[in-house]
């Protein structure tokens, strides 16, 4: 997937071969439960989101910007 920002920056989230969906989806359910509904701030929204992409590329995701 590849999103280009208003900033005119590409943003791209790829999946690779063994890409674990069932195991990346129970990651994203425990996080989203424990992080997304305490994003009081944008800050603190956008470090649970690097925190969420982190995670996942342990199930075969990688994610880049440039």
């Amino acid at each position: 997937m590849v999103a280009v920002g208003h900033n005119g920056k590409v943003y791209v989230l790829e999946k690779y071969e063994g890409f674990n969906y069932a195991a990346a989806k129970d990651f994203y359910d425990n996080f989203a439960e424990q992080y997304l509904n305490r994003a009081d701030s944008v800050e603190t929204y956008l470090a649970s989101m690097e925190e969420l992409i982190k995670g996942v590329e342990q199930y075969g995701a990688s994610y880049y910007s440039g």
